[in-house]
């Protein structure tokens, strides 16, 4: 019997493909580079972007109608009633000052919600100081109000520094949870920040 050459009569050899799948969209090259697909970015920086701007754009009239406003409710108050009531109001700089800090703070939320709803990473860093500077101001205010002794009695520096302190407590926990909320498009892992 005559055998038969391997190129006539048999399949030809079939070639094997060794490896495996490759996790999470990244295909490998023949010459080991990873090909990466990039998908669409989360929107979430887009959401939070667009709120923080919304914040910032109230933070700004609120922070104006404050510097402008209650001054002139502060004198109209310490009049009211025949009385003059000035010693219980918080100093007219303090409404001032207040709103000048506010105002600031919303035209940070804005720049850094344009900056954060583009994508960019530096917007949250700023996002975080305007925060910071809103927990100190607070702080402030709380401590520049006049506690006088004859409504507090004996118990005015008591007052004084609880009112202070829980301003401090409640500031720090109520900045920490806007900071978190913040910070949710870094959380997800297609983010899309540069």
């Amino acid at each position: 019997m005559q055998s038969i050459p391997p190129q006539q009569g048999a399949p030809p050899p079939q070639q094997m493909i060794g490896g495996q799948v490759a996790q999470g969209g990244v295909v490998y090259t023949p010459y080991g580079q990873p090909v990466v697909y990039a998908g669409q970015p989360s929107q979430a920086a887009k959401v939070i972007g667009i709120l923080l701007m919304i914040y910032g754009g109230f933070g700004v009239i609120s922070g104006i109608a404050t510097a402008a406003g209650m001054s002139y409710l502060n004198s109209y108050m310490s009049n009211m009633g025949g009385e003059d009531i000035s010693e219980y109001l918080p100093p007219t700089w303090i409404y001032i000052v207040q709103g000048l800090v506010a105002s600031i703070a919303g035209i940070a939320y804005l720049y850094s919600g344009w900056l954060i709803q583009s994508f960019k990473k530096k917007g949250f860093w700023i996002a975080w100081a305007a925060l910071g500077l809103s927990y100190i101001m607070s702080i402030v205010v709380a401590a520049a109000t006049p506690y006088p002794a004859d409504i507090y009695g004996d118990d005015t520096e008591f007052v004084r520094m609880t009112t202070i302190g829980s301003s401090a407590v409640c500031g720090l926990f109520g900045a920490a949870f806007c900071g978190v909320i913040l910070a949710i498009p870094l959380f997800i892992t297609n983010n899309g920040m540069e």
